[in-house]
């Protein structure tokens, strides 16, 4: 049986189909005449005899000795237009309960929460599953499946049917650290319901204490349930990472998640999930974007509208294994003219694909835009062939969008790059003066960086400089400000203005 888009008798004998399947493999199914729209019911193709799956090997496993990642698998399918869900089979045979993934996508039409909230899931221990709730539109999807050394991190993969009534659900956990855990998320809404409002789909993920994991919609009810698949993630060993779980509430258009101390940006990504109050579908008053706005500031969120509550739960995760380097910040914006922009990866920043991951930091892969329309973009790595210096990043929307929009992205090296560890690599001097290290900088930035190479302690260290600028603007544009820090030994000089 099938439905059918009509109540008139003579459609009756289409609402019936035929399944067959072909000795290739095929299936077909057919019905008595084609003058009504109608849409078959499932079926199930079953092979009795049973299929098994292999997800591979993986031979050349991340060095144990330099990081707490095991493998990283990066990929992309697409979700078709009709299709709810579709499955990816793994190729390194990943423990899938020590796993996680990330995953970004752009939708080339329906801004429906129904269609883009998507939800991802290991099924057994080879398959990645990626569902919705509607088939409208399509989802050009990536993803990066992490897989941890069992011994340094540890994961806790579940999922939770969310009711919607109450708005406001828990899970009980085992005592957590909270400086050493976050909570990575994916929901999708449970049932088709198309005109569901952000406010009633949009779910906070979060933990909560230490022993509760908190599930928070705004605006939710019994006719928008959903189902979220989570990962709670724990440095087991204490030497790895160090997190700052957040729940703010604010109805800024600008939030900012402040840390106890600074992380520096060059080690550090954050995840986040929210709700909001706002009862429309329109995203600009309900989708955020969330980025490092410069080294050694808060988490900041934005979105284009001001005057409803937003609820976020927002994780800092400050790398702490070594004194490398692992994050590079993509913060992009794109116009009214194109779906896309490159940018490439930093030369120094180690090009081996098979320790990269690409990240959209939110459960929502969305931009801050001014645009009532959702735009969600899909981020991801190509010319990303071992060894290769060329590596470039591409981020593309599913359509040019109405409006400019602000996008962010983490790419982290989960094996680091540089070490900024160094002895005094100059002859000593016959004076108070240890050593002396000479540097031209030139840029457009609001901020520059550079990293000491001699081995220098930074609080005996003092910058002696001149400089000129090529804005004869205000004083804001002439002033600098020089900053030492030790976490590698690097001299940060701020400016006012760009």
């Amino acid at each position: 049986m099938t439905n059918t888009n009509s109540n008139v008798a003579s459609a009756v004998s289409e609402a019936f189909f035929k399944y067959s399947i072909t000795t290739s493999g095929i299936i077909t199914f057919s019905k008595s005449s084609a003058s009504y729209s109608t849409r078959p019911s499932s079926f199930n193709a079953i092979d009795w005899r049973g299929n098994t799956t292999t997800s591979g090997s993986n031979l050349y496993p991340l060095d144990p000795n330099e990081t707490f990642v095991k493998s990283v698998e990066n990929g992309t399918l697409e979700l078709a237009d009709g299709e709810i869900s579709k499955l990816y089979t793994l190729t390194k045979g990943q423990n899938t309960d020590n796993s996680i993934v990330f995953k970004s996508y752009s939708m080339d039409t329906s801004d429906a929460p129904s269609s883009l909230l998507l939800e991802a899931y290991f099924i057994k221990h080879n398959l990645l599953c990626f569902r919705r709730s509607n088939y409208s539109g399509t989802l050009s999807i990536s993803f990066s499946i992490v897989e941890f050394y069992e011994d340094q991190v540890s994961v806790t993969n579940g999922d939770y049917s969310f009711s919607g009534s109450p708005n406001e659900g828990t899970v009980t956990i085992s005592g957590v650290d909270l400086n050493k855990s976050f909570l990575l998320s994916h929901y999708s809404l449970a049932g088709l319901n198309v005109g569901a409002y952000y406010s009633a789909s949009l779910v906070r993920c979060a933990i909560k204490d230490a022993n509760t994991l908190g599930f928070y919609a705004y605006g939710a009810t019994a006719t928008t349930p959903s189902h979220i698949s989570y990962s709670l993630v724990e440095d087991i060993a204490g030497n790895n990472f160090y997190v700052e779980n957040a729940l703010i509430n604010d109805n800024s258009s600008t939030v900012r998640h402040y840390t106890d101390y600074a992380f520096p940006i060059y080690s550090t990504f954050h995840i986040d999930s929210y709700a909001g109050a706002y009862t429309t579908d329109d995203a600009d008053d309900s989708l955020f974007r969330g980025f490092y706005n410069d080294s050694n500031l808060p988490v900041e969120y934005n979105k284009q509208s001001a005057g409803y509550n937003s609820y976020i739960y927002s994780a800092a995760i400050h790398i702490i294994r070594s004194n490398r380097r692992y994050v590079q910040h993509i913060n992009a914006s794109i116009n009214t003219t194109t779906n896309y922009y490159d940018i490439a990866v930093n030369d120094d920043f180690t090009t081996f694909s098979g320790s990269m991951s690409l990240i959209h930091p939110s459960t929502v892969p969305a931009a801050q835009s001014n645009n009532t329309s959702a735009n969600s973009f899909r981020c991801a790595l190509y010319k990303g062939v071992l060894d290769e210096p060329a590596m470039e990043i591409n981020i593309t929307g599913g359509t040019v969008p109405s409006y400019s929009s602000a996008v962010s992205f983490n790419l982290i090296n989960w094996l680091g790059y540089g070490d900024y560890t160094y002895d005094i690599n100059s002859t000593k001097t016959n004076s108070i003066v240890e050593s002396i290290e000479l540097a031209n900088i030139t840029g457009a930035t609001r901020e520059y960086t550079y990293y000491m190479t001699k081995g220098q302690d930074p609080t005996k260290c003092v910058p002696f400089a001149t400089w000129f600028t090529d804005n004869q603007g205000a004083a804001a544009d002439q002033f600098f400000k020089f900053n030492f820090y030790d976490d590698p030994k690097k001299l940060v000089v701020h400016s006012c203005k760009s």
